[in-house]
């Protein structure tokens, strides 16, 4: 892992009681280009992004990738790969992208 990302999780891991304090995470950028990285996150960063989304089908095809998980924390890094926000996984649900609710579809 990246120096800078393992700083920055460690100062984040700080803030948290000790009782409570993750002790994994997993860091990763959004989208496929770098302009995509920063838009989306500075939408999770400024509150309006609050859903991701995976296809089905790649756990199908890839069964040792893991599936997100409730509890999960995850540093969102920007186009140059440096963290950017940290957010927790508190709820998932499988659903056809067609059923979303319109609000959670960026």
């Amino acid at each position: 892992m990246d120096k800078k990302i393992t700083e920055y999780w460690n100062e984040f891991i700080k803030t948290r009681p000790l009782n409570v304090r993750p002790t994994r995470y997993s860091a990763w950028a959004f989208g496929n280009t770098p302009e995509m990285n920063d838009k989306l996150g500075n939408l999770v960063l400024h509150g309006p992004k609050r859903a991701t989304t995976s296809l089905k089908w790649i756990y199908e095809r890839f069964p040792n990738e893991k599936k997100p998980g409730v509890g999960d924390y995850n540093v969102i890094l920007n186009s140059s790969g440096e963290p950017f926000c940290t957010y927790l996984k508190r709820y998932r649900r499988m659903a056809q992208l067609a059923l979303c609710m319109h609000r959670w579809a960026f």
